[in-house]
């Protein structure tokens, strides 16, 4: 085959390529839009990442023109495939503003994980470019510049993230600020109306109600909320007093005597990050900080008093619920690489909606123009691996496939507590492959905790969400070197005959 047949053959691939991944910032650009970072740093980023969009865009319509113009030389001419479609960055900018930190910080988190996946995708985009033109002895420079331009917009994902540490601290600092400014204006406001001479009638009157309200309603309800547990933790402590409050309720006692302490100073000590967040309720701060500052000097004494467990209080409430967080976060991480192959984390817990839908590739077409279709499905191509960002296998290192569904949990603690379940149950049985209605796992509303598409087969450029009622929960367990059970995937799979 001479090269002129051959840039024929890649022309369509150059240009599959280039629709794939040419538009890898979309989701950014909508996070910068809709104000994930505001002011001057925003318009920055955005401008930089236009410019860098624009790089791209040119990169691969230049790496075609050259694959088209090579292709041309083959006999009857090169071949009708229509220039990629690649659409061009948001127009305009933010509005400036001299609060750099401003912004969310839930939308600095996922604008950062969106520019890690943007410039991986790029990156590999490039790579692949390059060893096409290569292959064909065109210059690769537009690839080496698509690949650059990946590598840049992956290292702003690290100052995303410390704007949103910084944004979080600034947060917390305020509500520390706002709490103590209207604590001392209760105290003022409480002075001036004592002080004040008159019939008991006018805006000093008004003022005073407001301001004993605010002391009576929100700081007082707010000494009340910590003194009542140290009242408590007094009762479960006194050596008078702690058979009585056994007696009239075990598991208070339990949670705010010596078991409590005990075991709120492991956990503390085993997750010090955790228990240093749960000691303060941000939270309530933001949203009553006149009720927190009510609540601070009682939580210091039980912080004093219980070595900083705060046993049975909103402290160790949030203690435990971090705790619980944390260990989910870490068995999923364990999840994760719990064997040679394991991707049920990576491919159905981790992807986002969009990953889902790239996943189930592009559309194939028949000559007539009518999508191709296999058991009612559309059949498709260029499948999108999660774990990769491409269409290379993560497991397999090959041509990633997939079935007519793409599906997830929503969660990961439902996530956790499935795989737990069914390796029991492996483990039990011998069966390596547990395939369990959802129904029977989580109950008639189980359904619910997933998410999935399928391609519409009137509308291939439509996916349609997945009915997950009457499917059920498929989990692949193997053995490692050592001969213990991992998960090597597990997904949620609709019942046969509900779609399409």
């Amino acid at each position: 085959m001479t090269r002129a047949e051959q840039a024929a053959v890649r022309l369509t691939q150059i240009k599959q390529l280039a629709e794939q991944h040419g538009n890898a910032l979309r989701s950014s650009f909508g996070l910068l839009l809709e104000g994930a970072l505001v002011g001057p740093a925003a318009d920055r980023l955005l401008s930089d990442l236009a410019d860098r969009h624009r790089d791209v865009r040119a990169g691969f319509y230049a790496a075609f023109d050259a694959a088209e113009r090579l292709a041309a030389q083959t006999q009857g001419g090169p071949p009708h495939v229509g220039e990629p479609y690649i659409p061009g960055p948001p127009r305009g900018g933010r509005r400036t503003s001299t609060d750099v930190r401003s912004g969310s910080p839930d939308g600095l988190h996922r604008l950062g994980v969106e520019l890690g996946r943007a410039g991986r995708e790029w990156e590999d985009a490039g790579g692949a470019l390059v060893r096409i033109l290569d292959g064909l002895g065109l210059d690769t420079g537009p690839g080496h510049g698509i690949r650059r331009a990946g590598g840049w917009v992956a290292r702003q994902q690290q100052d995303v993230h410390r704007r949103r540490d910084e944004l979080l601290k600034a947060d917390r600092d305020a509500a520390v600020q706002a709490a103590v400014q209207s604590a001392m204006g209760v105290v003022r406001g409480l002075a001036a109306g004592l002080g004040q001479d008159g019939d008991g009638k006018g805006p000093w009157e008004t003022a005073l109600r407001k301001t004993w309200h605010d002391y009576t309603q929100r700081y007082l309800a707010g000494v009340w909320d910590g003194t009542k547990d140290l009242g408590l933790y007094t009762l479960a402590s006194n050596a008078s007093t702690a058979p009585f409050y056994m007696m009239v309720d075990w598991d208070s006692w339990e949670q705010r005597g010596p078991i409590g302490q005990a075991k709120g100073l492991a956990q503390g000590a085993q997750h010090p990050v955790e228990f240093g967040k749960a000691l303060i309720n941000w939270d309530l701060w933001k949203k009553d900080p006149l009720r927190a500052y009510g609540t601070m000097v009682p939580s210091i004494v039980i912080g004093a008093v219980t070595m900083g467990t705060g046993s049975g209080s909103a402290a160790g409430s949030r203690l435990a619920a971090a705790l619980s967080k944390a260990k989910v976060t870490e068995r999923i991480d364990a999840l994760r690489k719990a064997g040679p192959g394991a991707h049920g984390v990576q491919r159905h817990l981790d992807p986002t909606d969009d990953d889902l839908k790239r996943r189930l590739g592009t559309p194939k077409y028949n000559d007539d123009g009518s999508p191709k279709l296999k058991n009612g499905f559309v059949v498709t191509k260029d499948k999108i691996d999660p774990m990769t960002g491409t269409t290379k296998d993560g497991v397999t290192g090959k041509l990633h496939k997939v079935g007519p569904y793409a599906t997830k949990f929503n969660d990961p603690k439902t996530f956790q507590n499935v795989e737990g379940v069914l390796r029991m149950r492996a483990l039990k049985s011998g069966d390596y492959v547990q395939k369990v209605p959802i129904e029977e796992l989580l109950g008639k509303n189980g359904h619910k905790h997933f998410t999935g598409y399928f391609i519409d087969p009137n509308s291939p450029g439509n996916y349609l969400p997945i009915n997950f009622k009457g499917g059920a929960i498929k989990a692949i367990f193997k053995k490692d070197a050592n001969g213990n059970l991992y998960p090597y995937t597990m997904y949620p799979d609709p019942a046969p005959g509900v779609h399409p």
